[in-house]
Order: C-alpha cells, then structure tokens, then sequence
C-alpha cells in the first residue's frame, strides 16, 4: 500500500485537482485517461492494484454533492455515510452542507486514503475506511445512506438488494443514484429527480446521461 502523501502525489500529477463541472464549488481529481495513473500507482507499490476509478469524479457523485450543497438533500446534522465514496466528493459535500459526520467506505484502500485527502483540501474531515456495506450492510452506522452508482456488475445485484433491505428496516434514510448502469435496481424506492448532465469525463463516454435520483421519500 501507498503512503498517502506518495499516492496525492500521484494523483495531483496524472488526475488534475480542479472544479468540479457540475458543483464548481468543489474540487477533485480528474482524469480521462486512467491507465497511466494505473501503471504509476502499480510501480509505486510494487504490485498489482484495481483500476484507479477515484481518479474520476463521476456524474452520479458531482450531481449528489450537488444536491447536497443547494440543499435539495437534506444532511444537516445527519451522519450521512457515503457508501462506495471513490474520492469522497459526496462525503466531503456533505460535510461542507453542514452533516453532524460522514463516513466514506469504499473497498479499495487507495481510495479511502484519497477521500481523507480530498476532506482535508476542502478544511473538513470524514471517517475514511475501508468497508465492504454490500457484504456487510447492518455494520454500516448511520442515519443517512448516500449510494451513487455502486452496482457495476450483475453479480452485486442480490448483495445490493439486502443492503438495502437492511438499512430500510433499521429504518435509516437512503438516496440512490443511477446514471444508467445496467444491473441498477431501485429496489422500490420512488424517483424524485433526474437530471440530464453533460459528460464530466471522457472515461465515462463523451454523451450527455439521465442521472435518476431515488430516495425513501422525496429530499
């Protein structure tokens, strides 16, 4: 594993820190080419490492950390719990609209560490670490989940449906976001935006997507 200050670096070199397109009142890292941050970051340490995606500020996240920000979510004084954080945009907006916490988890350690950085440039802090919620939903504490664009894959898609479960019967808030990701599920919550968003990565296609936002009631 990388220092911390070892993989900022990185990252400031090869994933420019700058605005936000869509919340320019934040900034992260930004790439549209992740492979040579990839080879920098597998040379760094020695081995093998996943695929660098919180070197992207996605526009499931920039549209969350949005909504947080002009308050169409509300975070106040909530422990809001940025599951699947990538750089931590979501936490660190919800930190910045006034949260009581945030908890960024996320499965690759690399991005925990680039989520306490990001809290850190922007002067608040978040509760980083590194946390399976879809194998382990009811050890995920908070009152307030925020889930952008965390099912990649069908095989998540039995594991995302119990998280939710869980954390509806424990009877916590939940917002989840989509941009079109195929094996997405609502899992019943209603629609209470969507938003068509211009592409804020040339890793993520170069087309405008629907963004749908799904909360337990409306934000």
């Amino acid at each position: 594993m990388l220092a911390p200050d070892a993989l900022v670096a990185l990252l400031d070199e090869h994933a420019p820190f700058a605005p936000c397109a869509l919340v320019p009142a934040l900034s992260a890292w930004h790439t549209d080419d992740e492979v040579p941050l990839w080879r920098a970051l597998e040379a760094a340490a020695g081995h093998e490492v996943g695929v660098p995606y919180f070197a992207i500020a996605w526009p499931s996240a920039q549209l969350l950390a949005k909504a947080l920000l002009e308050g169409r979510i509300a975070v106040r004084d909530r422990r809001v719990v940025d599951v699947g954080c990538g750089s931590g945009v979501v936490a660190t907006a919800a930190m910045l609209a006034g949260a009581a916490s945030a908890q960024a988890l996320d499965i690759d350690e690399h991005a925990v560490m680039a989520a306490r950085a990001l809290a850190e440039r922007h002067g608040v802090t978040v509760s980083a670490r590194v946390v399976d919620a879809l194998a382990a939903p009811a050890l995920v504490d908070g009152d307030l989940m925020l889930v952008a664009d965390l099912v990649s894959r069908a095989a998540q898609r039995t594991a995302f449906a119990r998280a939710v479960a869980t954390w509806r019967a424990r009877g916590d808030g939940i917002v989840l976001v989509n941009s079109g990701r195929p094996f997405f599920d609502p899992q019943g919550l209603p629609l209470a935006f969507e938003v068509v968003v211009p592409s804020t990565s040339l890793v993520d296609g170069r087309s405008p997507r629907s963004v749908r936002v799904y909360a337990c009631s409306p934000p």
